[in-house]
């Protein structure tokens, strides 16, 4: 192949990849995937949808899912092509493109220079297809299940769309999020819809859904639309979802007292599939990855859309920004104030992992997404919902850092060709932001965040004492949540260590499951390390000998790990227990070198992972119960306290003072 070719190839597929250079490394696995979504999924039989796949032509058409794809692949060439490129240049600098002109993209010279110097490179050739099968299975499963659970879906929004009738899957949209659980990923899906507006006009528009890979059961009691999802499945939830008690007893409150500062939080609809709390207790192996549900997309107001168009917010399109004409000071205050309550909410009910990325507004309203990490840690301190500081949820407005693009700042100059990560801020939907002098980010405001707090700790104490949750804790039995043993970053800090980092270094060839296997080690040793100078009883370091991580590593799986409610126990990624012994034996690496490799016994004390049932111990008596105790006061002071210290101040300011930058 050489460089006319290559062009021809993406021009023909409609992509336009990050680097057109780069990628000659996976023109096949494109020109694979556009066959399967238009010809494989076309066919008659299994794989394919047969009758049913004009219903999401539409969507697998569009060239947006290939460049998508294009966009991932690339992340995982720059390593090699940086290895070669040095191997290449030696005594002879020149640049990037020539590099390419002559040792890749040269048919004269080799034909197969692009598949040599992949086999050169097991890991990066490896990564390549099994990101592509991921995407391409990922993408099937999704368009199965929707066809599977259109009149469901239909149902689910009825009442927001009366007389829906779904017509076809639009638009398929990768998230870009990790995968999981045997290569899935979270999509945004766009419905083409008709209904009736009054019952009388038909409107035809779109509809868009979220589609999780993942039990949302939690997620649904939480904070769903309890009469929306037992429309769709009868007597889901019979008690209301735990948003819709705080608002009944908001609304109670009000009545007797309409002066009070209270606000109704918003609910959304969720519809879970194939939920595991009707499933036996214990482990779950081979049903955990079979749950998967549809989530409300929180997206935006017209006019967002329409004011983007004139540059007045970076992040394009919402309805979270303040413009001239409105007066600021009744949707800042009532916005903080419904802030303060989901915080006294989360603090309470242990709803943590609140980073930016799960927080969101619609119509000036917050709520919480991504629900799943929650009814399991005690909350001691506020910080532990992961609500402020750096990319909090209600503090942060944008991180760096986390997702790059690969650049080479200098491909024209030779001996200055080697690719870069180019990290870029990127902005998130969970602020204000206000149209003065120019667009500018809300400060947030303490004064109304702190009020909203102490009035949700007021409500759910008035909740408590008339025995509001009495029904609702025990529909808890048996569901699915998240438990992070370790951060997000730490378990992908393997993947990148195994997949970016061992091909551009000079164990370049290195075998894949060998290269698993030694940064495990390296992962638990220094996890061990930790344990030892905490002291603390919870075993969590062992889920890095876990031996699913291995799997979940080569399928290039971020590694999960699960928690049912009324259990003492952990799931992995299938559904299987996280085994505890007493002592419990590791392997971990000393410090001498060469370092090796030294058995250790870790005195858990006990055969199981909890030492007690958490949501019963750590929420329902620790934090709920706690509501109408003696130390509630104490508590609460306590938390405003974390509250005030993580926003820098001593007190709250004036209320008056709601945009002090100006």
């Amino acid at each position: 192949m050489d460089i006319t070719q290559l062009t021809a190839g993406l021009t023909q597929l409609g992509v336009t990849p990050p680097d057109q250079l780069r990628a000659c490394f996976y023109l096949d696995k494109l020109r694979n995937t556009q066959t399967f979504f238009s010809q494989t999924m076309a066919q008659p039989a299994a794989p394919g949808l047969g009758n049913d796949y004009p219903f999401v032509q539409q969507a697998v058409s569009a060239t947006n899912l290939l460049n998508e794809l294009a966009a991932t692949l690339d992340l995982y060439v720059g390593s090699l092509v940086n290895q070669n490129m040095q191997a290449f240049f030696v005594g002879n600098p020149n640049t990037y493109q020539y590099y390419f002109a002559q040792q890749v993209l040269n048919s004269n010279v080799n034909d197969n220079s692009i598949q040599q110097l992949l086999q050169a490179c097991p890991i990066t050739d490896f990564a390549l297809q099994q990101i592509t099968t991921n995407f391409q299975q990922n993408i099937l499963l999704a368009c199965q299940r929707v066809i599977q659970d259109r009149a469901l879906i239909q149902q689910l929004f009825n009442d927001q769309y009366p007389s829906l009738t779904i017509t076809g899957l639009k638009k398929i949209q990768s998230t870009g999020s990790d995968f999981h659980k045997g290569g899935k990923q979270v999509l945004i899906l766009t419905f083409s819809i008709n209904y009736y507006v009054q019952n009388v006009i038909p409107t035809w528009s779109e509809l868009k859904v979220v589609y999780k890979p993942s039990d949302l059961e939690a997620d649904c009691l939480l904070a769903g639309n309890s009469v929306a999802v037992n429309n769709v499945i009868n007597n889901f939830m019979p008690t209301p979802s735990l948003v819709e008690i705080f608002n009944n007893r908001v609304r109670a409150m009000l009545a007797i007292n309409p002066n009070l500062n209270l606000e109704e939080l918003p609910t959304y609809c969720f519809l879970p599939r194939n939920s595991l709390s009707g499933q036996p207790a214990g482990p779950v192996p081979g049903l955990l990855r079979n749950a998967y549900g549809y989530i409300e997309y929180l997206g935006y107001e017209l006019y967002g859309e329409l004011f983007s168009a004139w540059n007045l917010f970076p992040l394009g399109s919402s309805d979270f920004l303040i413009f001239y004409l409105q007066n600021e000071q009744p949707i800042i205050s009532k916005f903080y104030r419904q802030i303060g309550q989901l915080l006294a909410l989360a603090g309470t009910f242990s709803i943590t992992d609140m980073h930016i990325e799960n927080v969101r507004v619609k119509s000036f309203q917050p709520s919480f997404i991504d629900l799943e990490v929650s009814l399991t840690d005690a909350i001691a301190d506020i910080t532990a919902t992961a609500l402020f500081t750096g990319s909090g949820g209600i503090t942060g407005y944008h991180v760096n850092n986390q997702d790059y693009k690969l650049v080479v700042p200098t491909p024209n100059t030779p001996g200055s060709v080697f690719i870069q990560r180019s990290y870029e801020d990127k902005y998130y939907h969970n602020r204000l932001w206000i149209v003065r002098s120019g667009r500018n980010l809300v400060d947030v405001s303490a004064y109304w965040l702190v009020a909203g707090f102490n009035n949700g700790m007021a409500v759910m104490q008035q909740c408590q004492q008339n025995n509001d949750f009495q029904n609702w804790f025990p529909r808890l039995n048996g569901v699915l949540v998240r438990y992070l043993p370790f951060a997000t970053p730490d378990f992908k800090a393997v993947r990148t260590n195994v997949y970016i980092n061992t091909p551009g270094s000079n164990n370049f060839n290195a075998a894949l499951l060998a290269t698993i296997q030694e940064e495990i080690l390296y992962a638990i040793s220094d996890a061990y390390d930790a344990y030892a100078l905490a002291a603390t009883p919870q075993p969590d370091l062992i889920v890095w000998q876990h031996p699913q991580l291995q799997t979940d590593y080569q399928n290039l799986d971020i590694p999960v790990f699960y928690h049912r409610i009324g259990s003492q126990d952990i799931l992995d990624s299938t559904g299987a227990q996280v085994q505890v012994l007493n002592p419990q034996p590791i392997t971990v690496l000393n410090h001498a070198t060469p370092r090796a490799q030294v058995p250790q016994n870790i005195a858990t004390g006990r055969t199981t992972f909890f030492a007690n049932v958490p949501t019963t111990i750590n929420v329902q008596q620790g934090q709920v119960q706690a509501l109408t105790g003696a130390n509630f006061n104490n508590r609460v002071q306590t938390l405003v306290g974390q509250i005030l210290n993580n926003l820098g101040l001593a007190a709250p300011p004036n209320p008056s003072v709601l945009i002090a930058r100006w």
